[in-house]
């Protein structure tokens, strides 16, 4: 499959993955503003929004694990095919003389318990990251959700005319309602983006060995070289510095550099990367191997 039918298909994946989320954050932050009213017209007081908190997890846990469960097969996909023995063809410029740029060669056998360790590590790291991922994120949405909670309702004591608390509640839950629906498009596209290309990296990284892995005269595993690429949707829509790095190709274990800060993946923020370079990202990182450590001419290492 060519890069960019690859992209393609990964996006139109995250596409239906969000648009899945979305309707489902609507109801949560419905029954949300249901109970800020409920406990408003009944003590005065705004609620805390930390009771929402295990509701937000389990949300996106399960999310998370719908995302994982489609990119599962994707994970693999420009790395050919996952097994001991296969044929790759040569793509690194000028390694093999003239006449041999279009060898084939073969990998060595990997074992097969190597494989599947691999692959239940692979599992296990992308589970952990579910988990405290999710927790993170549900923290993150309630602290800016109340934080917003408190400024429409502070908007509406300014500016509301309504002399009964009734009214009040009802003009500043309809205030709230409307900006936490404008929000339900980012976060979807934030908590399906972040997501899938983090445990993208974890999985390919979990199979570098494998994948472009040679033995050792003393049959221990040597592994090979596996860089990643940075894709962009160049629709009109992209922020320019994402157009910039548009093909920016890097080890697996190192950084991409956009916009001068590091990140990991798209959407990821682990480095110390701003929102800027992460909300309503789109862009996809893909991967290839290189067998026993050979890294293309072209390869701009960060």
């Amino acid at each position: 499959m060519k890069t960019s039918e690859l992209v393609a298909n990964q996006l139109a994946m995250k596409l239906k993955l969000e648009n899945q989320l979305k309707p489902e954050l609507r109801r949560l932050f419905k029954q949300m503003a249901n109970d800020v009213k409920v406990v408003w017209l009944t003590t005065g007081h705004l609620p805390s929004l930390n009771s929402f908190h295990l509701e937000i997890t389990s949300l996106l846990r399960s999310h998370y694990r719908r995302v994982y469960k489609k990119f599962k097969k994707e994970f693999s996909k420009g790395i050919k095919k996952t097994v001991p023995y296969r044929e790759v063809k040569q793509f690194a410029e000028g390694f093999f003389e003239e006449e041999n740029q279009n060898q084939n060669f073969l990998f060595p056998e990997v074992p097969l318990s190597v494989i599947l360790g691999a692959l239940v590590f692979a599992e296990q790291d992308v589970h952990t990251y579910i988990r405290n991922h999710s927790s993170e994120q549900a923290s993150h949405i309630i602290n800016t959700t109340e934080k917003d909670l408190r400024s429409d309702f502070g908007k509406t004591l300014l500016t509301s005319n309504a002399s009964d608390t009734t009214g009040l509640a009802e003009e500043s839950i309809n205030r709230f309602v409307t900006n936490i629906d404008n929000r339900v498009d980012t976060i979807a596209a934030t908590e399906t983006q972040t997501p899938s290309e983090a445990m993208k990296l974890i999985e390919i990284t979990a199979l570098v060995a494998i994948l472009g892995g040679s033995l050792a005269e003393d049959g221990s595993l040597r592994p090979g070289v596996v860089i990643k690429t940075w894709n962009t949707v160049v629709d009109g829509f992209a922020r320019q510095s994402h157009v910039r790095a548009n093909g920016q190709t890097v080890l697996n274990n190192e950084p991409f550099v956009v916009d001068g800060q590091r990140l990991m993946s798209p959407g990821n923020g682990s480095l110390g990367a701003s929102l800027k370079n992460i909300i309503n990202c789109r862009c996809i990182a893909t991967y290839s191997v290189l067998p026993f450590g050979n890294i293309p001419v072209n390869t701009v290492l960060q």
